[in-house]
């Protein structure tokens, strides 16, 4: 809030009051009250700012710091209930209960109810408050409004929640002025693509618009002559999507015209509707633009409900393969010739669909993955019986239990709120929100350690019983400490219009040695560190022996989803579909059945190891091995023959040889019509074109990279830019630049990269 302008005590009351209450038309009303609380006049007048600025006893002034003014309006307040003079100011006035509520007019003034129930307000802010004509505003029936408005006008004082408002309104009002030249030019028009556009985010059916509330609505809309009666829903969803469909179009022949390989990315998902509690299904394309743009477009969204004759005739993939194929061919994409990679969870029929009928290289949604892998770790699935860690659940419940109690209650939301302001200068709301929303309950957990000495002290002052012990904030820390690197994951991974892979790559090997790894102490995160005026007790890091039972467990188990579902990559055998028929050995000595592994021998894609592998330094794979040197292997798994080191070693060799093969592949089709190219410009004696431009600097990146992959810099200046050989054929010249491409090594100056 801005300054509340105290300057000022109160020492005494007068036997009269001059009170100031605003009428229904903004007209100040100034009425005399006798010591009896009669009105003895009552005559409307409209004054100035001026006239309405009330003297102040120059013989009480004092100057007072920004920390005790709310102890002083509390001083002016009691000097008004210990007047004897007090319950005659307003006939059967009572003061209302603070605790009931927690509007910043109590921290302003104080506020009365008579025996009609009609509120009124006494501001004690300087220059209104004066010791024998103190300004009292009537509140009108359904709310304070007038003491509001009296305040943000004389005191220059505005709530959080009004400024909240307005700040959305503001938001809300610069979109409306993008459109005004078309609000003014046809009001009904303009209603009617915002009405149709609002439906059509909603999913609300046009038949909607159809119904006899809607006719009874749309006749009140001031819209013009003839209202909305004309309008058609249908219509205009049609011409929206029609105008869409366009855009979309072009943006993808433009990327088509572009790229010489496929380039689009598919994401195929069930959603629910907030509104209607309905399946969805969401079909999304992503790709880069010849400004290497990263750009995404949602093509349709469908309600989700097959008819059980459709169920039992056929698997729901073929389903989703019809309709996801009829939607890419209504927007001009072919899957063989466009679509490169697709990602989604991994529910059976959907991953069926995008990487097999479909044929794109799939991988995982790396928010879906985080999310199913946190949901079993701590045992917060919807169905209570498929929870694997019931101590983890049960102190989620317990936490929600007691938000949800602060929340409701007045009585502790008003202590609560003391306290917050009290002990932290400030005040936060508890967060609730569904345990299977995961970066929520980060937020929740992170809210509760942060207010948890306020949240005590509350309960302490109503004298109830405090439903968390100590042992419950040390649940909590452990909790978050687990949850919030995984979380930071999800979040750099959600990111739409910036390059991240590389970011979340490292960030995924960094979580595998370190958090999901029980040989090594938990890195305690604290999101308070200093609470009173003294340290937290907690160390930073703890042995996993001496966790919690309940945290040692969800550790466990998270790091067992996590690697049934990505980490599972890097072990030599279970990467594998038919291990022994790779691996053997001959009279007791290690033997390989195939040098070279494909597609199909492989459980994973590696997608976003190939992604990675292009990105200078990383080419040589140091990550790559370090994440399968991580990888334990049972000794039971290990064929005869061979040693873990050994096994370790030849799948390194596996990965790193199918991720260059893939990537060879897929730069042949690029490189062909460039030596093509280039043989014709050699035959004809000119010379290519100036260089190209050099990728953007990724400094984070580099910065990332550093401790992963051991990166001391470098003051040496070494020539690694190609040369400007004409190749016959493009394995050659594909074979070249990957060479130059790996010979950058842990070269940390970008100005030294090759084209």
């Amino acid at each position: 809030m801005r300054n509340l302008g105290l300057n000022s005590v109160a020492t005494e009351v007068g036997a009269r009051m001059h009170i100031m209450a605003w009428s229904e038309d903004h007209v100040v009303e100034s009425r005399s009250i006798t010591a009896e609380g009669e009105v003895a006049s009552s005559v409307p007048v409209e004054i100035d700012d001026e006239e309405a600025q009330l003297e102040v006893d120059e013989e009480t002034q004092l100057e007072v710091d920004d920390a005790e003014r709310g102890d002083i309006v509390a001083v002016r307040i009691k000097n008004f209930i210990n007047a004897s003079i007090f319950p005659t100011i307003i006939k059967g006035a009572t003061i209302k209960d603070l605790k009931k509520t927690t509007s910043f007019l109590n921290q302003c003034g104080m506020r009365l109810s008579d025996k009609d129930t009609v509120e009124w307000f006494i501001c004690l802010l300087d220059p209104c408050f004066n010791v024998k004509k103190p300004v009292v505003i009537k509140c009108t029936k359904t709310g304070a409004s007038n003491a509001c408005t009296h305040l943000d006008k004389k005191q220059y004082i505005t709530s959080s929640k009004t400024m909240a408002t307005n700040k959305k309104l503001a938001h809300i009002k610069k979109q409306l002025d993008l459109s005004d030249s078309a609000f003014k030019k046809n009001l009904k028009r303009w209603f009617e693509v915002q009405l149709g556009a609002w439906s059509a985010e909603h999913s609300i059916s046009y038949n909607a618009f159809t119904t006899c509330r809607w006719q009874l609505i749309d006749r009140q809309l001031p819209v013009g002559e003839g209202g909305m009666k004309s309008i058609n829903i249908r219509k205009l969803h049609v011409e929206l999507y029609t105008t869409c469909k366009k855009i979309i179009i072009m943006s993808l022949a433009e990327a088509r015209s572009f790229f010489t390989i496929k380039y689009l990315s598919l994401y195929l998902d069930l959603i629910k509707s907030k509104m209607s509690n309905q399946k969805y299904l969401t079909l999304r394309v992503c790709f880069n633009t010849s400004t290497r743009f990263n750009i995404g477009y949602n093509l349709v969204v469908r309600r989700f409900a097959p008819t059980t004759d459709e169920r039992q005739a056929e698997q729901l993939s073929t389903i989703l393969h019809e309709w996801s194929s009829g939607v890419l061919e209504e927007f001009g994409i072919k899957v063989m010739l466009d679509v490169l990679t697709s990602t989604s969870d991994l529910g059976s029929d959907v991953k069926c669909t995008l990487d097999i009928l479909i044929d794109a290289w799939w991988e995982w949604c790396i928010s879906h993955l985080i999310h199913l892998a946190l949901t079993e770790a701590f045992g917060t699935s919807i169905d209570p019986n498929n929870s694997k860690n019931v101590d983890a659940r049960c102190f989620f419940q317990r936490i929600k239990k007691v938000i949800e109690a602060v929340n409701k209650s007045e009585y502790l939301q008003g202590a609560f709120e003391e306290a917050m302001l009290e002990l932290l200068e400030m005040y936060l709301k508890l967060l609730n929100s569904p345990q299977h929303r995961w970066s929520s309950t980060a937020l929740v957990l992170e809210r509760i350690l942060i207010a948890w000495e306020p949240l005590l002290q509350a309960y302490r002052k109503l004298s109830q019983p405090v439903p968390l012990v100590d042992m419950d904030r040390t649940l909590c820390i452990e909790f978050y400490s687990l949850i919030e690197p995984v979380r930071a994951v999800q979040i750099k991974a959600q990111a739409m219009q910036t390059f991240v892979i590389v970011d979340v790559y490292v960030m995924l090997y960094s979580l595998y040695t370190t958090v999901l790894d029980v040989s090594k102490p938990l890195e305690l995160i604290i999101p308070v560190r200093c609470q009173l005026g003294s340290e937290d007790p907690y160390p930073m890091s703890r042995s996993h022996d001496i966790l919690q039972p309940a945290t040692r467990e969800a550790r466990k188990f998270l790091g067992k989803a996590m690697s049934e579902r990505y980490f599972k990559r890097y072990h030599p055998i279970l990467a594998l579909h038919q291990p022994k028929k790779i691996y053997a050995n001959n009279l007791g000595r290690p033997m390989l059945q195939k040098n070279v592994l494909e597609e199909t021998d492989f459980k994973f894609s590696y997608l976003i190891d190939a992604q990675s592998m292009l990105y200078p330094p990383m080419t040589s794979g140091k990550i790559l091995v370090k994440l399968i040197n991580a990888t334990n292997i049972d000794r039971l798994d290990i064929p005869v023959g061979w040693t873990q080191e050994s096994l370790q070693k030849q799948h390194f060799v596996f990965v790193n040889q199918f991720i260059w093969n893939k990537i060879k592949c897929l730069a042949k089709t690029v490189a062909a019509p460039i030596v093509l190219k280039k043989q014709q410009m050699a035959m004809g004696g000119s010379t290519p074109a100036g260089r190209l431009e050099r990728p953007a600097k990724r400094v984070k990146t580099l910065e990332l990279l550093s401790a992963a992959l051991d990166i001391v810099a470098k003051d040496d200046k070494k020539d690694v830019n190609g040369s400007g050989e004409c190749f016959e054929t493009a394995a050659q010249m594909v074979n070249a630049e990957v060479q130059i491409l790996k010979g950058i090594g842990d070269e940390t100056n970008i100005e030294l990269w090759p084209e």
